[in-house]
């Protein structure tokens, strides 16, 4: 006996992301808009409560933004936001400095015209456009798609994750970029430097620009902490 077949359905919505996953950007959210300052305790209940979720999502939430640097060890305090202090900058920029450049160069030794050039021209434009508009939340987007496109082209997946790690620490920062006055243009200007070279195939340039880029967000942040 032959059993009729049936045809898989497709699944008519987008499956949710896991709700932990959820309360970890709602936090996040929170931490880059100030709602959530440096150095205040993190309380699980009342995160719950806010969110209307159990702990359990939240306990969850709280080993990825440990993982990825975000909160720390407390004491008898339990977990706290990781204060965006001169030293929380030097060791993010440290970190950019060694992955950045690494990436950059890596792409302009393998950018290919054909393939790379329409994507990558998008977000440069889109980068200088949000800037042109003050459109705040398109500018740290396209920032953090800038870099990224860098790290996705290297192709190897280890550089990827760690940039991934990253990637919330340096939205953090960019977010109080913009809280302090908005992005300047030399950061779209260096960008512009950045890609030109890496379309060129020159790689020493490339790496000189992302490096000159680096530490100059570098010192723009440590000068604005200072005046506070």
């Amino acid at each position: 006996m032959r059993w009729p077949t049936m045809a898989v359905m497709e699944p008519r919505v987008a499956t949710a992301p896991p709700l932990a996953e959820q309360v970890y950007e709602l936090i996040i959210d929170d931490i880059c808009s100030g709602v959530i300052k440096g150095g205040e305790q993190l309380r699980q209940e009342a995160i719950a409560a806010r969110f209307g979720v159990s702990r359990q999502p939240v306990q969850q939430a709280m080993v990825l933004l440990k993982r990825h640097g975000l909160v720390r060890e407390s004491g008898r305090r339990g977990l706290e936001v990781v204060p965006m202090d001169p030293a929380f900058v030097n060791h993010l920029y440290d970190m950019r400095e060694l992955l950045d450049v690494h990436a950059v160069k890596l792409s302009a030794g393998s950018f290919d015209q054909d393939t790379d050039l329409s994507a990558l021209n998008e977000i440069v434009n889109r980068g200088v456009e949000a800037v042109e508009a003050r459109a705040f939340s398109e500018m740290v987007t396209a920032d953090a798609d800038f870099h990224m496109f860098f790290y996705r082209l290297t192709g190897n997946p280890f550089l990827l994750d760690t940039a991934v790690l990253l990637s919330q620490s340096i939205r953090r920062v960019m977010t109080e970029v913009l809280a302090r006055g908005g992005v300047p243009d030399w950061v779209w200007e260096e960008h512009q430097a950045i890609a030109e070279a890496v379309i060129r195939g020159d790689i020493d340039e490339a790496g000189h620009c992302a490096h000159h880029h680096i530490e100059h967000g570098r010192s723009m942040m440590l000068e604005a902490m200072s005046c506070t």
